[in-house]
């Protein structure tokens, strides 16, 4: 079962209370429906036998002397997107349920991208959904589909208002929490980032200072060293993959870590005087 089809059953199961609200939610999915050529209106194709269903019971309510699934004419519905049809304040939000009842899809928040869909056949549908989410703050765009024509919303912050409306707040707080879950991931891979970046860094500037020991004790410099930085040369030497934390504890003079890799740089610029040369980070 789909996210999408399993938050659709939730909402018909939630009641709607007023009648005016429950017509809004049946206009919505009958306006957008091509009518048949005597100008009747059609509820369009819906796939799910439950949900097809709630729509029908909604025909039998509103239109009680029609016959079972009959729709009414289109003359009977008004124009999508007028006020005038709203009685009470729910009723706007009960027009946009029953849109995303009738031709709308959100993919799981939790294991895709945000994305919801409305799909119509005609162009002129969507565009008009286009048009009455706009009226709403919702910002969707039209694109084709095979022979369909989809009005999407890609904007989380957006489909979160969208469900707000509609009073879908399962959905709405499945997207907000995804946000948050997704923002806790992206600081900790940040974190993550920059402890490699420091680990490699501090590995580079490792190696430089050793190689640059290396090269004075090669050239017979090394003792060229004031006695301090000589002291370290040896320590370097000595405890060559040691952190400058970890050389600064062993170091026979008392010394911090940045009086340490203090002490590296000036060996390394006295190697580099001397023709040593090498690609890398500082101390």
């Amino acid at each position: 079962m789909s996210y999408s089809y399993e938050l659709k059953r939730e909402i018909c199961a939630s009641r709607v209370k007023n009648k005016c609200c429950r017509r809004n939610m049946l206009r919505a999915a009958l306006l957008f429906s091509p009518p048949t050529p005597d100008g009747r209106a059609t509820l369009p194709a819906i796939r799910r036998t439950d949900i097809r269903e709630y729509f029908l019971t909604l025909l039998d309510e509103i239109y009680p002397s029609s016959i079972r699934g009959e729709t009414p004419d289109m003359s009977e519905l008004g124009v999508a997107g007028d006020t005038r049809a709203y009685r009470c304040s729910s009723c706007q939000g009960a027009f946009l349920r029953g849109l995303f009842l009738a031709y709308g899809s959100l993919t799981d928040p939790s294991t895709r991208e945000y994305n919801l869909d409305f799909t119509f056949r005609e162009k002129s549908a969507a565009e008009k959904a286009v048009k009455i989410l706009a009226e709403n703050g919702i910002t969707a765009k039209v694109k084709p589909r095979r022979e369909y024509y989809i009005a999407y919303i890609k904007s989380s912050d957006e489909i979160s208002d969208f469900f707000a409306l509609i009073g879908a707040s399962r959905a709405t707080f499945d997207i907000i929490n995804t946000k948050i879950a997704a923002g806790v991931k992206n600081d900790a891979n940040r974190v993550r980032n920059t402890d490699v970046y420091n680990i490699q860094k501090s590995m580079a500037a490792s190696e430089r200072a050793r190689d640059a020991v290396r090269f004075l004790r090669e050239t017979d410099r090394l003792s060229l060293l004031p006695p301090d930085l000589y002291e370290t040369a040896l320590l370097r030497e000595e405890y060559p993959y040691m952190s400058l934390f970890q050389l600064a504890a062993v170091s026979p003079s008392p010394m911090t870590k940045s009086g340490i890799a203090t002490r590296l740089k000036k060996i390394i610029e006295t190697a580099e005087k001397y023709g040593y040369k090498k690609e890398g980070g500082s101390t």
